[in-house]
């Protein structure tokens, strides 16, 4: 069961050091604790695990460290994130009521 870190408030620039496995291979991570969070709710929003996440990014061609990787997709997460969400809302009518995108699609 992974560790939860519940609370943005007080979130600090220090590392939390966690084991992961990627790709099945074990291997320990450290990143602070916004970062964290905002891979927990990427592994909410897709219904993917933790490790599952960080598969994907270990399969993909980066140059630096892992570490730096995984703040990448992060990033990459949420602006592609945005930027769906606004093209959606400019092609969707005013007073329709189509449902939002579903966060699998950012997976990607």
């Amino acid at each position: 069961m992974r560790e939860s870190i519940s609370s943005e408030a007080g979130a600090s620039t220090s590392l939390v050091g966690r084991n992961i496995r990627v790709n099945g291979r074990r291997t320990s991570i450290k990143l602070e604790a916004s970062m964290w969070l905002a891979l927990e709710d990427i592994c909410e929003r897709t219904d993917r695990s933790l490790n599952d996440v960080c598969g994907q990014v270990g399969q993909r061609d980066w140059t630096g460290t892992f570490t730096s990787a995984v703040r990448v997709y992060i990033v990459d997460f949420y602006r592609k994130a945005e930027r769906r969400a606004r093209e959606q809302a400019m092609r969707r009518p005013a007073d329709s009521n189509q449902p939002p995108h579903h966060w699998s699609d950012f997976a990607s």
